[in-house]
């Protein structure tokens, strides 16, 4: 045990020494005129990369789930197909014409009554993160639809929400 001892403390002041160096940190090589002001180095400011962004996500068959809307206890799933046969509306945004898909449309067809909230989840527009908006379903039922793709992804688009919440590639919606 005293041996060990003695030889962890002989390694710990090896280890001391060699890191600790001699103690003289002059640099000697790069001597100044006198009277010389010495230089500045100018280095440019690091550049951060930018945020990552996903893959789009792959097509989704047409007999596979277009999207979950949830109202209480009940549910609604619509494949790809049945979604593309639910009725749409146009709406003016930003001077361009869309046509999609309305909350209120789906509002209806999962029988959620009259709720306060709509929950929509998804992902940021440039598919970095996932997101969720929340608004009251009065004020954006009606002028906010959802476009499918041809690969069968939702993207959201309103007249109501600012089109920095917009999302792609919306999964659920939720009205409470």
């Amino acid at each position: 045990m005293l041996r060990t001892w003695i030889a962890a403390t002989a390694a710990l002041a090896l280890f001391a020494g060699i890191a600790c160096g001699d103690g003289d940190d002059k640099d000697t090589s790069a001597t100044t005129a006198a009277g010389a002001s010495p230089s500045v180095a100018i280095t440019p400011e690091p550049t951060l990369p930018a945020a990552p962004t996903r893959v789009p996500p792959t097509a989704v068959p047409n007999t596979s789930r277009a999207i979950a809307v949830v109202a209480g206890q009940k549910t609604y799933t619509p494949t790809v197909d049945e979604f593309r046969k639910l009725a749409t509306a146009e709406i003016d945004v930003a001077g361009t014409k869309k046509k999609g898909v309305t909350l209120q449309v789906l509002l209806e067809q999962v029988g959620g009554g009259s709720p306060g909230f709509v929950t929509i989840e998804g992902l940021r527009a440039n598919l970095g993160a996932e997101a969720t908006t929340r608004y009251a379903v009065g004020t954006v039922a009606a002028n906010t639809i959802l476009v499918m793709d041809e690969t069968g992804h939702l993207e959201m688009f309103s007249a109501s929400i600012p089109q920095a919440e917009w999302l792609k590639a919306i999964s659920a919606i939720s009205f409470q």
